[in-house]
């Protein structure tokens, strides 16, 4: 069990047992052990600790990272922090059953923003909602603290008539190596800090092209297990089985 707290990190070999000091130089020797984060401790804690490992952990997790590199992240989260609607970050375990040969289990990396009120409805009531963190700067993200929800659910999401079936609900601690891949995978989503812009900045003109009638739409709806695509002459498309699990064109 591995400790990690706003200033120290601690190891045991026994969840029950004596709990030594572990140098923060050393924090790679333990990837493979269970951790427990302290509730004052900062995305910007972790961080500092990932750039004292850049080396090592860019070949780690060059997979996860797709590529990318800590240190393009560097200058990213050394600017002044600045002001977001998420409250706090969270870790959390995602696993679905998806028709007969298919089955999602990933560990999520999320921002929460409680009572949250979404300004597009009217009359809108405040709901602890998640925010993706794949447009998120480093900078906005350092003052926030990380949450590790060990809670999971295992979930039967095949659209059919009974709908989406708890089918277990269990308890697992993420282990140190589970905890910084979710977190570098989530910050390279979209690339470096410069590509997330221009990214975003590519999607801000397509809701404009939507809004202004530009961009064509269409609607999408499940009949019969399959997912279709409908558009505004009515002509329907299949995109989805959910028997099979297969997309097609």
């Amino acid at each position: 069990m591995l400790k990690i707290n706003k200033k120290t990190i601690k190891h045991s070999f026994d969840e029950y047992g004596d709990f030594k000091t572990v140098p923060e130089n050393l924090l790679h020797f333990y990837l493979s052990e269970d951790i427990k984060i302290a509730k004052d401790v900062t995305f910007g804690r972790i961080f500092e600790l990932l750039i004292i490992h850049k080396e090592l952990f860019n070949s780690i997790f060059y997979g996860k990272m797709r590529g990318f590199k800590i240190d393009e992240f560097i200058d990213d989260f050394n600017k002044e922090p600045v002001n977001t609607e998420i409250t706090y970050l969270k870790i959390y375990r995602l696993m679905n059953k998806w028709g007969s040969d298919y089955f999602d289990d990933y560990i999520c990396f999320d921002g929460i923003a409680k009572n949250y009120i979404d300004k597009n409805f009217n009359n809108a009531k405040p709901f602890n909602c998640n925010f993706s963190l794949s447009f998120a700067s480093i900078n906005s993200l350092k003052n926030l603290e990380i949450r590790c929800i060990n809670d999971f659910k295992i979930t039967d999401s095949t659209k059919n008539s009974k709908g989406h079936i708890v089918l277990i609900n269990e308890k697992k601690p993420f282990t140190l190596f589970e905890f910084i891949g979710a977190i570098l995978y989530e910050i390279t989503w979209f690339g470096t800090p410069e590509q997330k812009q221009e990214k975003a900045s590519e999607l801000n003109k397509i809701i404009e092209n939507i809004d202004s009638g530009k961009e064509e739409t269409f609607e999408l709806k499940f009949e019969n297990d399959e997912l279709h695509s409908v558009d505004k002459k009515g002509n329907k498309k299949k995109l989805y089985n959910d028997t099979n699990t297969k997309i097609r064109k």
